[in-house]
């Protein structure tokens, strides 16, 4: 895993995607509070750390997993438009 430019990076980790849902107050037991409003944010340690590694030159090789679904292939989406290789990175449907 290198290239003609040096050394390469692989990164083991986590891949997620966050939802934040904004509410009024938090729930009392038993209490359903409604939103107005969610949001979704991709992160995890592995990920993050590919990214960062990536925009500071590195030649960077995640591997991970995602779910085989729309959420799974937009992620893959945006970490190949970070310049990582996601040859490495599991789609599942488990």
């Amino acid at each position: 895993m290198s290239d003609s430019q040096g050394s390469a990076i692989a990164v083991v980790g986590s891949l997620n995607i966050d939802y934040f849902s904004k509410v009024q107050s938090l729930p009392s037991p038993g209490e359903t509070v409604s939103s107005s409003r969610l949001e979704l944010f991709r992160g995890g340690k592995g990920a993050n750390q590919a990214i960062s590694a990536s925009r500071q030159g590195a030649k960077v090789f995640l591997f991970g997993c995602v779910g085989d679904d729309e959420e799974g292939r937009s992620y893959c989406e945006a970490l190949a438009g970070e310049g990582i290789d996601i040859s490495f990175v599991k789609k599942t449907s488990a």
